[in-house]
This record gives structure tokens, sequence and C-alpha cells, in this order.
């Protein structure tokens, strides 16, 4: 299998991503994610189907990560954001 998305030298990783990365990078993984390869390797390695990219996952983990605060809170840890 095989993956392109742009240039580890013209990208900006992290928090700071432009838009245009952003969305080649969602493009390529949820291509990546439909083929019987990934399929195949996914299941080789015990994973759970999650295809989730882009902005829907960004949204998904930050609820998670509150949901997780909020927990930690509850249960009298210190909660660093």
């Amino acid at each position: 299998m095989t993956c392109s998305g742009p240039s580890s030298a013209a990208s900006t990783w992290g928090p700071k991503v432009s838009d245009a990365d952003f969305a080649v990078w969602s493009d390529t993984f949820k291509k990546m994610m439909a083929t019987p390869a990934y399929d195949k390797l996914r299941a080789e390695r015990g994973l759970f189907k999650f295809a989730m990219t882009g902005k829907e996952l960004d949204g998904f983990i930050k609820e998670r990560m509150g949901t997780y605060r909020q927990l930690a809170k509850d249960f009298g840890l210190k909660v660093v954001q």
C-alpha cells in the first residue's frame, strides 16, 4: 500500500497545519482507509474499524478529551489544559 500526501518539506505539522495541507491529508487518509489493503492490515493487527478523518475526527477527539478531563476532575485528579 502506498500513499502520497504533502511532502514533509512543504508541510507544517501540528496545530499550525494549513487548511490546504489538512484537506490533502484528510482526503489521502480517506482514500487509503477505503482500500482492501487497509482492511487487510487493520484485521491482521486486530484493530477496530475506525475510519474517521478530517474535521469529523478533530471534533471527536476534542469531545472525548473534554469527557476525559471531566472524569479526571470528578475523581479528584489534577487536570492540565
